[in-house]
């Protein structure tokens, strides 16, 4: 990649090196995570003190967000979207026994299923991260707390599962009458 100097909005290599020895300088060692920021500019800074850092990943085919908390108490919590409620017409013994999950989810510590105004399941977990913070703490954290959701990630994926299959199963099964009944 070649460097134009006339462009103001991109950084000098040198530059970049001298900020980033410049702050682990400045930084008591071991570095915290999100304590030190990398610009749109390109330019590296200290992050404040008191805000939090969000990410995203995915672990077992789901999409989680989470957040990061800079403060003293290091709370980190993760939710992820797991799908819709199916409607008891289409699959009832499944959507009773989701609810029933998630009502006995809620008494561990940590970790809490949602069920949506729009009747969309939710599953939330938080721990918090051990000082010093840094990348691999804060990844363990995140580790432990997608190996504790694990058990009610295959549950709740087996239930929808099989309502899935059930409601492709009845529409086969419609669409095969109907075609019986066109050729009859």
């Amino acid at each position: 990649m070649t460097q134009d100097a006339s462009d103001p909005e991109v950084l000098d290599p040198e530059e970049f090196i001298q900020d980033a020895v410049r702050l682990a300088a400045e930084e008591q060692l071991p570095i915290e995570m999100g304590r030190i920021v990398w610009r749109a500019d390109g330019r590296l800074e200290r992050r404040g003190d008191g805000e939090s850092l969000s990410f995203k990943c995915v672990y077992r085919g789901v999409r989680f967000e989470g957040r990061l908390d800079l403060t003293e108490t290091g709370k980190m919590a993760i939710t992820a979207d797991l799908g819709p409620l199916p409607y008891t017409a289409e699959a009832g013994s499944t959507r009773h026994q989701m609810i029933r999950l998630a009502r006995g989810a809620t008494t561990k510590r940590g970790l809490h299923f949602l069920i949506s105004q729009d009747q969309v399941l939710r599953i939330a977990a938080e721990g918090t991260t051990p000082r010093p913070r840094t990348p691999v703490s804060c990844i363990a954290t995140l580790c432990s707390l997608l190996l504790c959701l694990r058990p009610w990630l295959e549950l709740t994926g087996d239930l929808l599962d099989e309502a899935h299959r059930a409601e492709t199963l009845r529409g086969a099964a419609t669409r095969s009458r109907q075609l019986a009944f066109a050729n009859a």
